[in-house]
């Protein structure tokens, strides 16, 4: 990465984490291969990806039976 690039980074501030979901531009990416961007989830490997399906299945679930 260049010096160039990195500061224009810090300006733009992708500084930071990004959502445990990906970013509304990488969901972009796999808009019109048949899915929107709120069906894509982005991880770091299968493992999160799991954690992150079955957390927000339970999350669905409490939320539903209240």
């Amino acid at each position: 990465m260049s010096i160039q690039a990195r500061i224009n980074a810090i300006r733009e501030r992708y500084t930071r984490y990004t959502p445990n979901a990906g970013t509304l531009e990488l969901h972009q990416q796999f808009y019109g291969i048949s899915y929107t961007p709120d069906q894509v989830l982005v991880s770091n490997g299968a493992k999160q990806c799991i954690d992150q399906g079955v957390s927000f299945r339970l999350c669905l679930m409490k939320f539903m039976n209240t």
